[in-house]
């Protein structure tokens, strides 16, 4: 009878023990599989999971925010739309972390993205100097490169971002915790947050191989409308390790006393170096297209967008970016002041291919006009200002005949 009573015992621990390694077995399954899940599949399981477990009496938020970014509705108008060719209008979204880590995310009309984490502080390393990138702490755990970004293609890739921020500060505290091994056993990783794919830098352009400063006083040309890089000036470079492809933006300045000038260059080129467009910006109080304007602005942001396509077109590029005397633009044949000179073959391309914008706002004036153009360029983004009211929207478009370019104004912008 004792026999069969030890016997029985025995068959019941085993009976427990087989149970528990099967009920073991059963969540290192479901934590497999868990793992082939992308992050967002994850937090959903996981919040389901504690609102079943709990009877829905728990509090099971997700790990990761909501980053739906706001969408940006049709340009108003064509000019406007052709616009946005040139300098993407988008719109920011501002998220924040399980860690407490604020986001930016800024989408462009056709859906491409870019995240950042504002805070940072430090300048953008001298590239050409050798100047090292300071890395800077957004929340303990976590270190990233300063002055640099995220591209998101088609608004893909934010959350993987923001969950590799709060899983790399939830790592930090359980190092930190009484159950440090066994989280360091159970942790499988998936903490680190990938590098960035957007990075700024500053650039000497007296020893750059991109743009050329131009001598201390260029001509006025017609009107005063030449704008030159003055010796001194520093330059922006992003570069976009994911595409290959770099933007350079350094300021412009020029026209006369009674009007001066000012503004920004901005030179795109593909993986392989070579240019593939140059976009000139300046504000001005006044108007700088010819004949009288139909309204009264408080100020004028003209913009200049040159594609080059061919061989030829880049050769030229070439030669204009690199030249003795520096990098300068005779605004005149671009705003049909006069037609291209029949012997310079860089006004002729120039005027055959070149579109122009001209863009009267009402409220801010030619200063802050100007630098809002260099920070758009330089970021390659614009944002809808509420303080900044368009007046009037005009348009200039390439001439295949290279003679005197013509405005039409685009009434439906306003």
């Amino acid at each position: 009878m004792a026999r069969r009573r030890s016997v029985e015992q025995a068959n019941r621990r085993r009976g427990v023990l087989d149970r528990v390694v099967v009920a073991l077995l059963i969540v290192l399954a479901l934590s497999g599989a868990m793992s082939l899940l992308p992050g967002t599949g994850q937090a959903t399981v996981a919040r389901t999971a504690c609102q079943v477990t709990s009877l829905g009496l728990s509090s099971c938020s997700s790990l990761f925010p909501e980053t739906v970014p706001s969408q940006l509705g049709p340009p108003r108008c064509r000019l406007l739309a052709e616009f946005d060719q040139v300098i993407p209008e988008v719109r920011d979204t501002s998220v924040t972390s399980a860690a407490g880590v604020p986001v930016v995310i800024s989408t462009a009309r056709d859906g491409d993205a870019t995240l950042r984490l504002p805070g940072s502080d430090a300048p953008p390393p001298d590239m050409l100097a050798g100047q090292p990138r300071e890395s800077w702490e957004p929340t303990p755990g976590v270190i990233v490169p300063t002055a640099a970004g995220w591209a998101l293609p088609g608004g893909q890739g934010g959350e993987a971002v923001i969950a590799a921020i709060d899983a790399g500060h939830r790592r930090w505290l359980q190092d930190r915790s009484a159950l440090a091994l066994l989280s360091a056993l159970l942790d499988g990783g998936g903490y680190r947050v990938p590098p960035p794919t957007l990075y700024t830098s500053r650039i000497d352009l007296t020893q750059s191989p991109f743009l050329s400063p131009a001598e201390p006083a260029p001509p006025a040309g017609v009107g005063g409308l030449t704008l030159a890089i003055q010796p001194g000036t520093p330059a922006v470079m992003q570069f976009n390790t994911a595409t290959g492809t770099s933007r350079v933006t350094a300021r412009l300045r020029g026209g006369t006393d009674e009007q001066p000038l000012a503004g920004a260059v901005q030179v795109t080129r593909d993986p392989a170096g070579q240019v593939t467009r140059i976009v000139i910006a300046t504000g001005s109080a006044d108007r700088l297209l010819p004949g009288k304007p139909v309204g009264q602005a408080d100020a004028w942001a003209t913009v200049v967008s040159v594609p080059v396509k061919t061989a030829a077109e880049r050769d030229l590029a070439n030669a204009w970016l690199g030249a003795p005397s520096g990098f300068a633009v005779d605004l005149a044949p671009l705003l049909g002041h006069r037609p291209a000179a029949d012997a310079n073959r860089r006004e002729q391309w120039l005027v055959r291919g070149a579109a122009a914008f001209s863009l009267g706002l009402a409220g801010p004036g030619a200063a802050p006009t100007t630098e809002r153009l260099v920070r758009e360029l330089s970021g390659n983004e614009r944002r809808e200002d509420p303080a900044v009211r368009l007046l009037q929207a005009e348009q200039i478009r390439p001439d295949p005949t290279s003679g005197r370019r013509q405005a039409t104004a685009d009434t439906s912008c306003l």
